[in-house]
């Protein structure tokens, strides 16, 4: 899987209204400004160079299908620029103080889609006072939560389901098991807050690099898939529990973690064929 297959394609309008969306819409003014005043204004000629970088990286964040969020690093200079444009442009000192309180009121309102300080519950309901839905970044359903903040969900809950899973196998089977990853998140919440937890393993992006580690897959731990269809790879299936953490991204949560024991054909000799990059 690419990063074009993976992610919701955007046209350049649509693109850029996510990205007026992702920087707080009342904001737009001063990027939009920092771009003009590189492009054209006499006093920023020498650095009309950050103008074309910053098209640039717009082009090839649409091209390759990128989400709004990829390049945000990039409008900082053009927030420097649009604040020393406005303070010029803006000759009458009422103006200036309008402006700067419709952006410190905007962003008071927006803050608790930045930063985390609402409880989740308060959040969600906040979310839906403002009529503010969550948007798919994704060729994925998204749930009550936008993506980036529902990804924060259900990793040490997936952790401590794993772990258990891994400390009920006899000790000759723990000497071989190893959690396979679906995706980087999967692989990294065990890795990160594994407590006697089994070596990880994924086929997804940097993961896929590190190999199997030396496991073939006689004893393979791991979330989600169907029972019938897993049974095709391995000659045993048993569940080991289920994840559920609703706030969660819904492909992650409402799944079970399985024990699969005897991998045909074995894991390293397939490796190369499950790489998934995106």
């Amino acid at each position: 899987m690419t990063v074009t297959e993976k992610n919701a394609a955007l046209s350049p309008l649509a693109f850029a209204m996510a990205e007026a969306d992702t920087l707080n819409y009342v904001t737009l003014p001063v990027w939009i400004a920092g771009l003009v005043a590189f492009s054209v204004w006499r006093r920023f000629a020498d650095l009309r160079v950050f103008a074309i970088a910053f098209l640039l990286v717009i082009v090839a964040m649409i091209a390759i299908r990128a989400k709004p969020y990829y390049p945000v690093g990039a409008f900082t200079v053009l927030f420097a620029g649009g604040a020393v444009a406005i303070e010029t442009w803006l000759v009458w000192q009422s103006a200036r103080i309008i402006f700067s309180a419709a952006i410190v009121l905007v962003g008071l309102v927006g803050a608790p889609f930045a930063v985390p300080i609402l409880p989740i519950e308060r959040f969600a309901a906040y979310q839906h006072t403002l009529g503010i839905e969550p948007r798919s970044l994704e060729r994925n359903a998204v749930g009550r939560l936008p993506q980036y903040y529902a990804d924060m969900f259900g990793w040490r809950e997936l952790a401590e389901l794993v772990g258990r899973a891994y400390r009920s196998l006899p000790p000759e089977d723990q000497a071989k098991a190893v959690f396979l990853g679906n995706n980087y998140g999967e692989a990294a919440a065990i890795d990160i807050f594994g407590n006697s937890q089994p070596p990880v393993v994924s086929p997804h992006n940097n993961y896929f690099l590190w190999g199997t580690r030396g496991h073939d897959g006689s004893v393979v731990i791991r979330l989600g898939g169907e029972r019938d269809q897993l049974l095709k790879t391995y000659a045993s299936v048993e569940a080991a529990g289920q994840f559920d953490v609703p706030w969660a991204m819904p492909y992650e949560t409402g799944r079970t973690v399985w024990i699969c024991r005897g991998r045909h054909p074995p894991l390293d000799a397939v490796w190369v064929s499950l790489k998934k990059y995106g």
